[in-house]
This record gives structure tokens, C-alpha cells and sequence, in this order.
């Protein structure tokens, strides 16, 4: 505890002088008086710093992502990651434990067909991310079609000849997000006559909206 009676406009608490450690938990709570609300310059200090290591990451038959880390500076959010649509995608997240221990953690793989690229990473207060490395699965899913490619209601998507949902996006030629979800087709009734772009599975395509 450290009580203090400041008249300055402003001050600064060294946290060098606590014998704190790297995730311990910090309180901070001033008494001030109405109209004089205090605001905090740099509150990011307080949080965790991504520190993790990768003792081990692999995919086992069940597509399930499975990795070990030690030297969790602080409790954050790992990123699960596949590589699709060109881009690095976020398709889920865990809890970080945080610690120096090994600390264990799984998570269920949404597959696309094909090879699925994975990686785990963090954020921290800084704004740079922490990736592990890189993993490969292949899938026995099935390669995806969709059609029509000149649209004048609904797209849908294939796979072994028959209709099957998949995640997909719908783009304008500009680059902006109009549609997005999981099924087996596209409601394009509401767009206007135009070129866009579907990302579906693991595919970016062209298509035409007309009205006949």
C-alpha cells in the first residue's frame, strides 16, 4: 500500500519500489474529489507482456491442435490461425494460464479441404504479435465448387455433387465485408447488379449479380 497526498497536477508511482513479480495483480485506487476525475496516462504498463515459448505443437488424426508452453509472463488470449483467402484468418481462441510452469492446451480444428496451414499466436499491450510455428493437415474433406458464377438470386456450394455448408465471405469490388456466415448458399437478391468476390472453403472466385 502506498497512500500518498499529492497537490501536483500530475505524478508517477515507480512500481520499483514493490517486490512485485512479473503476473502478480495490481490495484490501483485513488480518492479524488467531484470534478477532479484523475486519468491515467499509461495504463498499458499494468497489463501482460506475450512471453510464451512452444515446448511442443502438433495436430493429431482428429484435427485436434495441441501444444505446450512455458514462460506465460501474464494471463492472455492465444489465437488459433489458418491461412485461407490468402490472409491469415483467427478461427478460434483460449484462454491463457499464464506462469512459468508448461501448461497444456488443445483446441478442435475447423477444417476446410485440402491443406490447412494452423499457427497459435498472442497480442500483448505493446500492439506486436507472438506466432508459434507453422503446422500442416491435410483434410479429407472434399474440394468445393459453387454456382452460378452469373447470379441473379442464390449462389450455392458443393461438394461431392452435393449442396454443403461452408464458411464463407462476400466482397464488393472495393474490398468491403457485404456478407458473411455458414451454409450451403448465398442469398444475393439484395445486392445490387455488379462484380463481387466469394471466399468459400479454401477458394476466392469472381461472380456477376444481374437482375435476368
Amino acid at each position: 500500500m502506498l497512500p500518498a497526498s499529492i497537490q501536483s497536477s500530475n505524478f508517477e508511482v515507480n512500481f520499483d519500489l514493490f517486490d512485485l513479480k512479473i503476473g502478480d495483480d495490481v490495484f490501483v485506487v485513488i480518492e479524488h474529489f467531484e470534478g477532479c476525475t484523475p486519468r491515467f496516462l499509461n495504463p498499458e504498463v499494468l497489463l501482460p507482456k506475450s512471453t510464451f515459448d512452444v515446448v511442443d505443437i502438433e495436430i493429431d488424426k482428429n484435427a485436434i491442435l495441441k501444444w505446450k508452453t512455458k514462460n506465460e509472463g501474464g494471463i492472455l488470449d492465444f489465437q488459433i490461425e489458418k491461412f485461407k483467402w490468402n490472409n491469415w484468418i483467427s478461427v478460434g481462441q483460449v484462454r491463457g494460464k499464464g506462469g512459468s510452469k508448461i501448461n497444456q492446451y488443445t483446441y478442435k480444428l475447423p477444417l476446410h479441404s485440402g491443406i490447412n496451414k494452423v499457427r497459435v499466436s498472442q497480442i500483448d499491450n505493446t500492439g506486436k504479435t507472438r506466432f508459434s510455428k507453422t503446422l500442416e493437415h491435410s483434410s479429407n474433406i472434399a474440394p468445393f465448387s459453387m454456382g452460378p458464377y452469373s447470379v441473379r438470386d442464390y449462389i450455392y456450394f458443393y461438394s461431392n455433387d452435393k449442396k454443403t455448408k461452408t464458411r464463407f465471405e462476400v466482397l464488393d469490388a472495393y474490398g468491403n465485408l457485404l456478407k458473411a456466415g455458414f451454409a450451403n448458399n448465398v442469398d444475393c437478391k439484395n445486392i445490387v447488379n455488379g462484380i463481387y468476390y466469394i471466399n468459400y472453403d479454401n477458394k476466392t472466385e469472381k461472380f456477376i449479380k444481374v437482375n435476368k
